[in-house]
């Protein structure tokens, strides 16, 4: 999941964006048109599973639903 989430946010810092890994993380969890941009991204390179598989992937179904649940209590 890490090594993903590298990759992912150096893509982002290619493209400009300047903040740390962990607002990276959580910009891609909380937000749909950055998880869309980088699910395309992944798409172009190969990858080949579902939106859905692409987010267990990056640990967003398992970490960012608990983290929200625990949030919103």
């Amino acid at each position: 999941m890490e090594e993903v989430l590298e990759d992912l946010y150096s893509r982002a810092q290619s493209k400009g964006y300047g903040k740390t890994i962990d607002d990276f993380t959580t910009l891609i969890y909380s937000n749909d048109d950055v998880l869309e941009d980088m699910y395309g991204y992944v798409q172009s390179k190969g990858y080949t599973k579902s939106k859905e598989d692409f987010e267990n992937l990056i640990g967003k179904k398992k970490t960012f639903s608990n983290q929200h649940r625990i949030l919103h209590r």
